[in-house]
């Protein structure tokens, strides 16, 4: 009388979404009447019979691990069993194409806007987490599905664009397969209005050169050194005719010590040094106000951004506009 169980081994191989292969060994004396074959869930207790064919387990859930067992019974009807563990394929595309950028802005806060795309049918839901700047902890998290944008939550507290870039980080994940992820940077917008402007700017006067007075004659600025001989006032010699030895100012012609003037250097009438006329003095006084700026010595004019209203502007050169 047969006294010996037969003896059987099994070997789990690599799954697909919904099989998995199995090497299956199997001996007796007598032979190996007929196999039996289970499966379960490794989470559950309860075995069911499998479907069981080309020496695989088939009509299985993707992405999950199971106990397979197969039991032989010999000739004699003594049986034996022996079981190992396999895990199907996930039935599964991941997510692709991710893109991320600012989708709206203000001078203190932005909003951040992501889309992946995932092929996988039925259609998956699929979950996506900012971060941001180099935070560890997700800022928002959104469900969306492939091909359509997701809006997280604006992002407020921000300086203005002239004082930092911001960064962010964008995940995606259909819950079976591991996140992707894309960056993305990006300012706050500009005021416009960052500086103050008077709106206008001083300039030296074209006409007088700053110096507030013009020749009578000709309207020109006084040049500080004639083309002309400096003259006696009195005699009206030429400089050359001082003594100049002893640096005395008298004239060699007439013998009277005298001060000197100039002429202007476009006409060549007299003119002085530009200044009010001295006391007294008014004969030959050919100097007179700037008739431009009316004796300012300067003029008014748009200022740098052609405004001459007083208005705030920033360093792009932009007045009063967010840009």
């Amino acid at each position: 009388m047969d006294k010996i169980n037969p003896s059987v081994t099994i070997q789990a191989g690599t799954g697909t979404t919904n099989s998995i292969p199995v090497t299956i060994k199997a001996s007796d004396a007598n032979g190996i009447k007929s196999y039996k074959y289970e499966y379960k869930l490794q989470s559950e207790t309860t075995w069911k019979t499998a479907t069981f064919s080309n020496n695989s387990y088939t009509g299985l859930s993707d992405g999950k691990t199971y106990d397979l067992k197969v039991t032989v019974t010999d000739g004699a009807g003594r049986t034996n069993s022996a079981q190992t563990t396999g895990t199907t394929k996930v039935a599964n595309t991941p997510p692709y194409n991710l893109t991320t950028n600012c989708s709206s802005k203000t001078t203190t806060s932005m909003t951040i806007r992501a889309r992946a795309y995932d092929n996988d049918s039925p259609t998956q839901t699929l979950t996506y987490k900012l971060y941001w700047g180099g935070s560890g902890v997700a800022m928002d998290t959104k469900t969306g599905t492939s091909g359509n944008y997701v809006t997280f939550a604006t992002k407020t507290g921000l300086a203005e664009y002239t004082t930092q870039t911001y960064s962010w980080r964008v995940e995606v994940t259909d819950s079976k397969s591991n996140p992707i992820s894309a960056t993305g940077t990006d300012r706050t917008y500009c005021s416009g209005t960052i500086s103050y402007c008077g709106g206008t700017q001083s300039t030296a006067c074209i006409k007088c050169g700053g110096y507030r007075y013009v020749c009578s004659s000709c309207e020109s600025m006084r040049h500080s050194v004639s083309v002309k001989p400096l003259r006696c006032m009195l005699c009206g010699q030429s400089r050359e005719g001082y003594l100049a030895s002893t640096g005395c100012n008298s004239c060699k012609t007439c013998g009277i010590q005298s001060s000197v003037t100039e002429y202007c250097s476009t006409c060549g009438k007299e003119t002085h040094s530009v200044g009010d006329p001295p006391s007294g003095f008014t004969a030959g006084y050919t100097s007179k106000i700037c008739p431009i700026c009316d004796g300012q010595g300067s003029t008014l004019s748009p200022c740098w951004h052609g405004s001459t209203v007083p208005h705030r502007f920033c360093s792009h050169n932009y007045n009063g506009i967010m840009h």
